[in-house]
């Protein structure tokens, strides 16, 4: 009886292959909901003038930061390095990054009053652009705090703000440049402390910068992967977390050994479990950033 099943099983199989027929793929969850996409970024990125994306000017760092004391101090790694009694910093010009700090203490200085946060991203902004960066690149503008907690005797946690954060993205045509940001750090009183990013000179020449697949093809690419994530991710009880999946265009840098950096645009999607988490309890998976060729 067993033989014959084997057999029935194998006929069907050859008779769905002979055919031109495949079994059929599990259909997604429905517990797990995609965002839908925006439009095409397309029309943002052809109508781009440039050749190229101009990055960092690093010549002139005396007078961006008004300390003309601050000079050159020898080289390490491929950095340029420049001190004063002000402020140390590691450039490299010909990458775009730079890290520069002051060298008086985040922990140096109390707070004394009320911070004003949109002074912060108002200078923020006033430093990037002095630093050579064109406002039409400068993308999503986020500020956070850095926090300390100190436990008492009596079980009590108390926080005090360390420092004030703000995260510059990068954006050509509104699209994000992937890793290409700089982060300005301010302490207790609002004071600058802190510039550190990377924000290279891109070659337009080099870069793919519209989709090379048709929307029906980046669907059904996302569709198979996201069937792949669900098989993963399934628990030991067969079940499937609810999830969102939100999707979104976005700009890959790549560096050749040359030191030139070209962009490629790709699909990034982002699986977030829809659980609540606590102290107690972990969600079922961490968010999932994964990325498609577009």
């Amino acid at each position: 009886m067993l033989n014959r099943l084997l057999n029935l099983s194998l006929a069907s199989a050859l008779c769905l292959s002979a055919c031109g027929q495949a079994p059929q793929e599990a259909p997604l969850s429905s517990s797990w909901k995609v965002e839908p996409l925006s439009s095409s970024p397309t029309r943002e990125l052809t109508t781009l003038q440039s050749n190229t994306f101009a990055g960092l000017a690093l010549d002139n760092l005396q007078a961006v930061f008004k300390d003309e004391n601050l000079a050159p101090a020898g080289t390490e790694d491929g950095l340029t390095l420049y001190e004063s009694n002000l402020f140390v910093a590691a450039v490299a010009p010909m990458r775009g990054s730079i890290n520069i700090r002051s060298k008086q203490g985040l922990v140096d200085v109390a707070q004394d009053g009320i911070v004003n946060r949109d002074s912060m991203r108002a200078e923020s902004l006033e430093l990037v652009e002095a630093l050579g960066m064109s406002r039409d690149q400068i993308g999503t503008v986020t500020q956070k705090e850095l926090m300390s907690a100190s436990k008492h005797d009596d079980g009590t946690v108390e926080h005090e703000v360390m420092a004030h954060i703000t995260f510059i993205e990068r954006a050509i045509g509104q699209v994000l440049v992937t890793d290409s940001r700089m982060v300005i750090i301010h302490d207790r009183q609002g004071n600058f402390n802190r510039a550190v990013g990377w924000w290279p000179e891109v070659d337009r020449g080099l870069s793919q910068l519209t989709p090379r697949h048709t929307t029906e093809t980046l669907s059904q690419t996302l569709t198979g992967d996201l069937r792949f994530q669900q098989e993963r991710l399934r628990g030991t009880d067969g079940l499937i977390a609810p999830s969102t999946i939100v999707q979104r265009y976005v700009l890959v840098p790549t560096e050749t050994p040359e030191g030139k950096v070209s962009l490629k645009l790709q699909l990034e999607y982002i699986i977030t479990p829809d659980e609540e988490s606590s102290e107690d309890q972990e969600p079922s998976f961490k968010p999932l950033q994964l990325r498609i060729d577009a």
